[in-house]
């Protein structure tokens, strides 16, 4: 095929749509099929979906996809897109979405998500591309697990691609006993504008043994750049515990108010952030944060602030920029280490800590530019 096209009104709730799936009343049996489409473009414009999903008892099915040229999703904001979906009702697994395509574009609410909101586990989503990929205009790419199952991991492998962020989000969520979900990217270069944000959350969870959030990897040949409010995180509001951030590049450029950090907000620990660069690390008013805090105000309650460690050429703090480590509550914070071959500068009202406001030991700060 040349071209497959899906267009749905973008005047109503008309549909069009690409799917499998079991039932719609929670009492079928039996597992939806797969959904492999190939092509040389597949385009989606307003209300549309391509998917598998499980309404009863039993999995829904896996969606392969492959376009030589491109696909492009506008989602007429409406939350259109690709999906493999456990529904609230329904018991059995998600299976994974695998997209392979030289570049990728979705926008306007277009969204690409493998979820459980039943019994049953969220799966892995896949995305291979050569040349580029841009999410934008609030769209969504999730893993998630709403319900008793783990979150499923996200993996970009564009290594020569340009990977672009522009308000829009990426993220593995976990809310019970299942384990969160990992996001792996590898590119040419990484960039979050407006607000976008990339994060592994563990969500509130009466569960005496709920599951951690996920780790977010990062490694990219030329340079990751945040700016305007955008964010890398990994946040736990249960009793487990927040995901590492490993960012790996030749640069790392931090913007207005854009923000680096792992959190715990219950009885668990934060996540460590670490930065290898080649060349600069640089925050202009902008955060590299660990903390954990005592959100519920419960004294039993005890966590640790992760580590930061920092190494790159030159490494650049200002403009009120704040890098620390802390805990509120009982616990220990994390340590700091800024590691720098040529210089470190560090001006403007900016603040470098390891802090603890609560029943526990601040953490070491070192700080090595012997080779500067």
């Amino acid at each position: 095929l040349d071209t497959v096209r899906l267009v749905g009104d973008v005047n109503s709730s008309r549909s069009s749509n690409i799917s499998n799936r079991v039932g719609t009343n929670g009492k079928s049996i039996g597992n939806a099929g797969n959904v492999f489409i190939k092509t040389k473009i597949l385009e989606g414009n307003g209300s549309f979906a391509i998917g598998s999903a499980t309404f009863g008892r039993g999995n829904a099915g896996k969606v392969t996809i492959e376009a030589t040229d491109k696909i492009s999703f506008d989602g007429g904001g409406f939350s259109s897109g690709i999906g493999s979906l456990v529904t609230p009702s329904a018991i059995g697994n998600a299976d994974d979405i695998v997209i392979t395509t030289p570049s990728l574009s979705l926008s306007n609410s277009a969204q690409i998500a493998t979820s459980t909101l039943g019994q049953g586990n969220a799966s892995n989503i896949q995305i291979n591309a050569t040349d580029s990929i841009s999410f934008s205009g609030g769209s969504i790419v999730q893993a998630a697990s709403f319900g008793s199952g783990n979150a499923g991991n996200i993996n970009i492998n564009a290594e020569n691609a340009n990977i672009a962020f522009d308000a829009a989000n990426l993220t593995t969520q976990t809310s019970a006993t299942g384990k969160g979900g990992d996001i792996i990217i590898k590119g040419r270069l990484l960039s979050l504008n407006n607000g976008s944000k990339l994060s592994t959350d563990a969500g509130f969870s009466s569960s005496p043994n709920p599951g951690n959030a996920g780790n977010i990897e990062i490694s990219v040949a030329e340079n990751i750049s945040l700016s305007d409010n955008s964010q890398l995180t990994s946040q736990s509001f249960s009793k487990a515990n927040a995901g590492n951030l490993n960012l790996s590049a030749n640069s790392v450029f931090l913007n207005s108010k854009s923000t680096l950090s792992t959190s715990s907000f219950n009885s668990a620990n934060a996540g460590n952030i670490t930065i290898d660069a080649k060349d600069n690390v640089s925050s202009d008013n902008s955060s590299i944060l660990t903390a954990y805090s005592d959100l519920l105000g419960n004294n039993n309650t005890v966590g640790k602030g992760g580590d930061i460690n920092i190494q790159g050429n030159s490494l650049t703090f200002t403009n009120k920029s704040l890098i620390g480590s802390s805990t509120l509550g009982r616990g220990n914070a994390g340590n700091l280490q800024l590691k720098a071959n040529k210089s470190i500068s560090i001006t403007g009202g900016t603040t470098v800590q390891a802090l603890t406001a609560g029943a526990g030991n601040a953490g070491n700060i070192n700080i090595n530019a012997e080779n500067a």
